[in-house]
């Protein structure tokens, strides 16, 4: 690298301004930079033959960090069992990542309420994906070591489950007043549109109309009575998306 110029290396009030900067040296950063960050520059990692991902490498120095903090060197069979179990940590980590993929993928994504029943079945399909796929990963220690923490994986996926039925209560609690009100708010349109039309000498128009505000008021005393029973959850989960499409796509922007 060129010299940055006396002003940047022996002015004691060298603030860091690119004017005090030679443009030689400005110039050659900008290269060195560049060809550093260069996709060619950089070599993934491989540990027992396979990838390493920023997600194993973290629990590789967790492992190590813990197996040198005595400033000893450990024997190779404390090495050995500290990466056996870095290897089935970082397994672990990336199951529950793939487990919370899946579940977002459906849980976020699905905008209306889903049932606990519903929900059970999404777990429980995202969980044994899970463990098939940390079964796939290639690690140490055996089968025995392996089983540990398959088991310790099963346990924390179960606890994962909390946040989703927490995540799907909040939509609940939404879709509670949504439907509702977009459903009131049909019957009021409706009925001051049917009136209007009625009075103009349009009878067809406020026929409709008076149609849609019977239809309406019907969709609204039906979900009230579904709601308070507990009964007709598929019709009332129909009734809820088809708010919640009319909500956000006519309601809003009218």
């Amino acid at each position: 690298m060129p010299h940055p110029g006396l002003k940047a290396s022996t002015n004691p009030y060298f603030d860091g301004k690119l004017a005090d900067i030679e443009p030689l040296f400005r110039v050659q950063v900008v290269n060195f930079v560049e060809g550093l960050f260069q996709e060619k520059m950089f070599q993934i990692k491989e540990i027992n033959g396979q990838k390493v991902t920023a997600t194993e490498l973290f629990e590789y120095f967790k492992i190590y960090s813990m197996a040198f903090e005595d400033n000893r060197m450990p024997n190779p069979n404390s090495l050995l069992k500290a990466t056996a179990e870095a290897n089935n940590l970082a397994a672990k980590a990336m199951a529950k990542e793939f487990y919370s993929k899946q579940m977002e993928s459906i849980i976020f994504k699905q905008q209306s309420f889903i049932n606990s029943e519903q929900l059970e079945k999404i777990h429980m399909d995202s969980k044994l994906k899970s463990v098939k796929f940390f079964e796939s990963i290639k690690k140490m220690g055996g089968v025995e070591t392996s089983r540990v923490y398959m088991k310790e994986l099963i346990f924390e996926l179960d606890e994962l489950l909390s946040k989703y039925f927490a995540h799907n209560q909040m939509k609940k609690s939404t879709e509670s007043l949504q439907t509702p009100f977009t459903l009131l708010t049909l019957v009021f349109i409706n009925y001051i549109c049917a009136g209007f039309f009625n009075f103009i000498w349009m009878g067809f128009v406020a026929f409709m109309f008076k149609m849609c505000f019977y239809v309406s008021l019907l969709a609204l005393i039906f979900w009230s009575y579904s709601k308070y029973t507990s009964q007709n959850t598929d019709s009332l989960q129909l009734i809820d998306q088809i708010s919640s499409f009319l909500w956000q796509n006519v309601i809003v922007n009218f």
